[in-house]
């Protein structure tokens, strides 16, 4: 037997500045972009995806409207709030802009890029610890519910979760690239406990 499970990015959320910055627990809410591309991915899942049975998504804002958006859109059930689907904490670097920390932590940043999985930002935690924080909840949510389930989630969690299910070595890990709502769709078979990325 097997079940669906969709994975969800965040629209994209609304920075004042438009600059690029680190925002892993920072808390922007979507923007009118954003919110159209939650509608838009919605609206998809409304006609290409049946049986889901449950909605999570990580409690920030910009993962929490597009869950809102997108199960209204696909007529889901209402999402339910999971604190373990929350972005990485960057610690030091929230919302400080990218090139200002290349710029005056150019060691911690050349090495993030080489040993990313086990590299802690001051303050932060490894996307090894937030990829076993992912993977417990989803385990734990499969072994609830009986069909298909969305989550709703970010770009950083979610490649360390899809580093895992594709085997990658895991200091790849940055070169997978998960657009604003991008969705990732996986089988998950029973009873082996294995998922298979589609």
């Amino acid at each position: 037997m097997n079940r669906k499970i969709f994975l969800l990015r965040h629209g994209t959320p609304h920075i004042e500045d438009k600059q690029h910055r680190y925002i892993g627990l920072t808390d922007p809410p979507l923007s009118e972009k954003g919110k159209n591309e939650a509608e838009a991915v919605g609206l998809w899942l409304r006609e290409n995806a049946n049986d889901v049975e449950a909605v999570f998504t990580s409690p920030l804002i910009r993962a929490l409207e597009t869950a809102k958006i997108t199960a209204s859109a696909a007529r889901f059930p209402e999402p339910v709030i999971a604190s373990e689907l929350r972005e990485i904490n960057l610690g030091d670097w929230e919302g400080r802009l990218i090139e200002e920390i290349r710029e005056s932590y150019p060691e911690q940043f050349n090495e993030r890029g080489r040993h990313p999985w086990d590299f802690r930002i001051p303050g932060g935690e490894t996307f090894h610890e937030a990829c076993t924080r992912f993977s417990s909840f989803l385990m734990s949510v499969i072994a609830s519910t009986k069909r298909n389930i969305l989550l709703v989630s970010h770009s950083g969690v979610m490649r360390a979760f899809l580093c895992e299910v594709m085997s990658l070595p895991v200091n790849e890990i940055l070169s997978l690239h998960i657009p604003m709502t991008g969705l990732s769709i996986l089988n998950f078979y029973e009873p082996e406990e294995k998922f298979e990325l589609l």
